[in-house]
């Protein structure tokens, strides 16, 4: 992997592999299901290493999200945003959240909120 700079002068950096099937559209509205899981999951880890509030309330609201806009079974869609995608669902997704709000209902202080984190990814 390389790092490469984001496009249209964002400051940070991100790491590209040689297997991206597509580049990053600056201002893309898209919200695929396992990057926000991923995001979820390694916002908790950077909050659980550093204590830094900001990384335990960005895991939080993509946990809220990604709750908010899945489908009852707990797997989402590919894309949120796509329409009749040909793979509409990303079980992979389903999985890293759930060890994502694991993680997250051992780091929150709200004992309920911890049990519903917990429960969703039992669940999923």
């Amino acid at each position: 992997m390389t790092a490469v700079p984001r496009t249209k002068g964002c400051s940070t950096w991100r790491r590209a592999s040689s297997s991206a099937r597509a580049p990053i559209r600056a201002g893309a509205t898209i919200r695929p299901g396992r990057g926000l899981a991923w995001s979820l999951y390694g916002f908790g880890t950077a909050y659980g290493h550093t204590g830094d509030a900001r990384f335990l309330q960005t895991a939080q609201n993509n946990a809220a999200f990604y709750i908010e806009r899945t489908p009852d079974h707990g797997v989402p869609p590919n894309d949120w945003e796509e329409q009749d995608p040909k793979n509409p669902h990303e079980s992979s997704a389903a999985a890293i959240t759930a060890s994502g709000l694991m993680n997250l209902s051992r780091l929150v202080g709200d004992p309920t909120l911890a049990r519903y984190y917990e429960e969703y990814a039992c669940r999923s």
